[in-house]
């Protein structure tokens, strides 16, 4: 590796093996690089580091800092790809395939991914590791209350308290003692390297807090327990005041030196090697996720629904690929209480209306859950993926009005990475906004991500409900008018079927109490699923028996446990009037509870004169 002396250096030199793209692709890593170091916009950067006279090692671990959350978006999508294939028997031989326009396309198997995603995340860990105990950090030697503060301090102050990581950190004026000002930098790097590894493991405040995170480093927990408790701002705050008080005197600033520097030393404080933090940089950028992270954005988004809709959704695996093209395509499939519901990528849809010129064609968001054939009105949820630098307005706002209009039943999500205008939402006409939401800093860790998920959740119909036990008891109601109704039970097997009821009243799984004959009260037959059982499917259906009566006269219903409190289900008003049949509901092996809403006979041929 050639050497490298100063951050303009390696600027130089990752801009020459085209591993950052200053003008395009990394406009946002050049943007934080200038806020960081405070370089004068408009200039190139290079030249900026070296006026500024920035070290190597400084850019590596902003840079590093700043690429976190993409690393955490390729963690959830490993763990999502890897459940993918051990449900579909590929294990280490899925393909990934995206396809992120029509001539530009990156095919990976889950084992090179998973190396990828190691890297990437050794290498970050590797640089921006905080070794230091919460005991050490609470013996830091100034703590001043915020009050009383400069400009700039209230400034970062008032972006701390709203939630935020600051950007920087402002260091305390020169005094022109060396002993003193030297400390001083010294302890400046150390609060420093707290904030980026504090901006590095979550995305807001909030979600570093105990309780709101599983999975992080070691570290996570002693940044996220002193934050908590408001450590860096009162720290910070107390070193200005402390260095301030310097002009009274070279005692009390030798003082104020000797006390910051016993803190040091306590901390045995190192900073990585400058070599290592190089290579750890370089070997991230060289992956060839990176170069595409900023479309891994979207993706990422399938994530968070499977988080939303635990264990419901099953994604489509065809010979071995699981695929992600630029055009229509099936994602998932998820069964619901309302019946099948499909996710699917880049569907278009016909909209007259649009108010973006962009949209002549069509509607084609992100992604969409729809329940039906109908592109329009059966669509349930519409989710669009933006990724901004700045607070936009114009392409949000127009992305909602169009998106809502041409999905009249939908629920429409503008997720973004970044910043999103709060005047977005103008764009939408006044009737349509309750359907149109914002969640604009969505990223992992953040705390956005809990009520984006919440939102998913709730604009898809709830999964069929489980029974609540392994042995459960089914109560068949009805009116004693019609005195002689009986339950029926049908338990599937390989080599056919049992049938219990009141002639034959159980069978190793299925168990009829007594057979009711006046309607006065309950017939219970009770379902044995799991332990011992085998897993089988029972249809249940319910017969009259009373001669010339019908269902109707009866008005039917059959209670059954589940994990969401008893469901009942009553005799569908699609009935005939004569029938005296009614198959009501499957119980799968699985134990859920499939009801059939419409009127079913179980076969035909059903003899209606029992």
């Amino acid at each position: 590796m050639d050497h490298i002396g100063s951050a303009a250096d390696l600027w130089r030199r990752l801009c020459q093996l085209g591993q950052l793209r200053p003008r395009d692709y990394d406009a946002d890593l050049v943007r934080s690089v200038k806020t960081e170091f405070g370089l004068i916009a408009g200039r190139e950067v290079a030249r900026e580091l070296d006026r500024v006279g920035v070290q190597a090692e400084a850019l590596v671990r902003v840079v590093l800092r700043d690429l976190q959350p993409f690393a955490m978006m390729m963690t959830d999508l490993l763990r999502l790809y890897e459940r993918i294939a051990a449900a579909s028997a590929t294990k280490d031989s899925l393909r990934i395939v995206y396809e992120f326009s029509e001539d530009d396309q990156l095919d990976v198997l889950l084992s090179a991914f998973r190396e990828q995603v190691r890297v990437t995340q050794s290498s970050i860990q590797s640089v921006l590791r905080l070794e230091i105990t919460l005991d050490q950090l609470w013996r830091f030697p100034f703590s001043a209350p915020i009050s009383n503060l400069s400009p700039e301090l209230e400034a970062w102050a008032a972006t701390y308290d709203a939630g935020f990581w600051p950007n920087s950190l402002p260091a305390p004026a020169p005094t022109g003692a060396p002993t003193l000002d030297a400390a001083v930098a010294d302890t400046m790097a150390v609060l420093r390297a707290y904030l980026d590894r504090a901006r590095s493991l979550a995305a807001d405040r909030r979600s570093l807090w105990p309780g709101t995170r599983d999975l992080l480093p070691a570290d996570a927990e002693v940044v996220g327990l002193s934050d908590a408790e408001r450590w860096l701002p009162h720290r910070l705050f107390g070193l200005h005041s402390e260095t301030a008080k310097a002009a009274e005197g070279r005692f009390y600033g030798n003082r104020i030196a000797a006390r910051l520097r016993g803190w040091l030393d306590d901390l045995d404080w190192r900073q990585t090697e400058a070599e290592v933090v190089r290579e750890a940089l370089e070997e991230v950028l060289a992956l060839p996720i990176w170069g595409k992270r900023h479309e891994f954005y979207s993706a990422w988004l399938v994530t968070e629904f499977d988080k939303a809709l635990p264990g419901r959704l099953t994604f489509r695996v065809h010979e071995g690929v699981l695929a992600f093209p630029f055009r229509a395509t099936p994602i998932a499939d998820m069964d619901s209480t309302a019946g099948p519901v499909q996710l699917w990528a880049e569907m278009r849809s016909p909209y007259h209306a649009p108010i973006s010129a962009s949209r002549k064609r069509g509607i084609q968001p992100d992604y969409r859950f729809l329940a039906g054939p109908d592109l329009e009105r059966d669509t349930l949820l519409a989710v669009e993926a933006k990724q901004y630098l700045r607070p936009a307005a114009k392409n949000p706002g127009q992305a909602l009005a169009d998106y809502s209009g041409g999905l009249p039943n939908a629920l429409v999500i503008l997720a973004a990475y970044g910043p999103v205008s709060q005047s977005a939402i103008t764009y939408v006409p006044q009737r349509r906004r309750h359907r149109a939401q914002v969640h604009d800093y969505l990223r992992p860790g953040a705390v956005a991500c809990d009520s984006f998920q919440q939102q998913i959740t709730a604009a898809l119909p709830p999964p069929k409900p489980k029974l609540a036990t392994q042995e459960a008891t089914l109560e068949l109601h009805w009116d004693s008018v019609v005195p002689d109704l009986d339950l029926h039970a049908y338990v599937r097997r390989g080599d056919g079927e049992q049938h219990v009821f009141h002639e034959q009243p159980s069978s190793e799984h299925v168990e009829l109490l007594r057979d009711v004959l006046d309607g006065r009260e309950p017939e219970k037959m009770i379902i044995r699923q799991g332990g011992n059982a085998i897993r089988l499917r029972v249809d249940i259906e319910v017969w009259a028996y009373t001669p010339g009566a019908a269902l109707g006269d009866a008005h039917p219903s059959i209670s059954v446990p589940t994990d969401r409190g008893r469901l009942s289900v009553s005799l569908p008003a699609s009935a005939p009037p004569t029938a005296r049949t009614w198959f009501a509901l499957t119980i799968d092996a699985d134990g859920t509870v499939d009801v059939h809403r419409e009127f079913v006979q179980r076969r035909e041929g059903v003899n209606q004169d029992v």
